[in-house]
């Protein structure tokens, strides 16, 4: 929430008084800690064009599978995904992969296949 990105290698204190209340984001992503995938899975982290990261915990070929634009910038990616249409864990919107091709907003998602 905020304005400004702190350094990763500076010291450079993080303004946490903001006017927008996390708690509901912190409650979903404390669950989706929870999923059996997260707990049992192996874990995979591929970097994408459009400084786009793809996590995957995978098992018995089922994959939870979260998409994070480093910069929050918009783009399409080619996937090894079947297609489909998924629900993001995260905000309960609709994840679509269509021809081996992912949008991504610059929002992140998170998604079981």
């Amino acid at each position: 929430c905020a304005t400004h990105t702190p350094s990763l290698f500076d010291k450079d204190t993080v303004n946490w008084e903001t006017a927008k209340d996390l708690t509901g984001l912190l409650q979903k992503l404390y669950a989706i800690k929870k999923h059996p995938l997260m707990a049992n899975g192996a874990y995979t982290l591929r970097a994408h064009a459009h400084d786009i990261a793809l996590a995957y915990y995978e098992k018995d070929g089922r994959r939870l599978v979260g998409v994070f634009s480093l910069r929050g910038e918009a783009g399409l990616l080619g996937v090894d995904l079947p297609d489909g249409r998924y629900e993001n864990l995260l905000d309960a919107g609709i994840v679509e992969i269509r021809a081996g091709r992912l949008g991504c907003s610059g929002e992140p998602m998170i998604f079981e296949v």
